[in-house]
């Protein structure tokens, strides 16, 4: 039987798309857990000093302005979704299913938990030269323009096939226009959040938009 405590809503976008912001007032306006990988990862880069550990491969990757491997980010989920308790309201997790091999890996992570979710796909839509700029601002990382498009490139790139993977697992998907206002991506979002689980008709033309 569907428990809303089972619904995992994954926020996936662009670095500069605006995921953080809305994940986080719209979790908190519908009392859900939110949870993000940046968040995680800083948490080990910042406590966890373990020579040879987690918190030194973190250390090195923000450095580097880079991304953790997809098997580590697997890991590094199964070990929070294990020891962590999810509202009953149901959670949003910011910054998944980044790379063809995580999403491919994604609900054998999760079945490995022991918990039951049903997950649904919230894509945040923005045109890259808007990510980039964005992210240029913002300066996260000790960032240069190549380190920014080299990320941004890789996001790009295998977005198509991991819609395709994310459709074979039968998971739903809401595409999100992230060139609206911030109220406005906030509101469709709370809307997708609000509903039950319906595969969104964007999909089949966002897929077509890759070919």
């Amino acid at each position: 039987m569907f428990n809303r405590e089972n619904k995992l809503h994954v926020l996936i976008g662009p670095e500069g798309g605006g995921k953080s912001m809305v994940g986080k007032r719209v979790a908190s306006l519908q009392n859900l857990t939110y949870v993000s990988t940046g968040d995680i990862l800083r948490n080990y880069r910042d406590n966890d000093k373990t020579v040879g550990g987690m918190g030194d491969i973190c250390r090195e990757m923000f450095a580097k302005g880079d991304y953790l491997k997809p098997q580590m980010i697997l890991d590094v989920l199964e070990k929070w979704f294990k020891e962590n308790k999810i509202n009953k309201n149901g959670m949003i997790l910011d910054g998944g299913l980044r790379t063809l091999e995580e999403t491919e890996g994604f609900q054998g992570m999760l079945d490995k938990t022991g918990k039951r979710f049903f997950v649904d796909v919230i894509c945040i839509r923005v045109p890259g030269w808007k990510a980039y700029e964005r992210s240029y601002d913002r300066q996260r990382f000790n960032d240069t323009p190549k380190e920014i498009l080299r990320r941004l490139g890789s996001y790009y790139d295998n977005l198509g096939l991991r819609m395709v993977t994310i459709r074979n697992n039968n998971w739903p998907v809401h595409i999100i226009d992230a060139n609206e206002t911030k109220d406005e991506v906030f509101q469709n979002v709370l809307g997708v959040v609000g509903t039950k689980n319906k595969l969104s008709c964007g999909l089949f033309s966002y897929l077509r938009s890759f070919r």
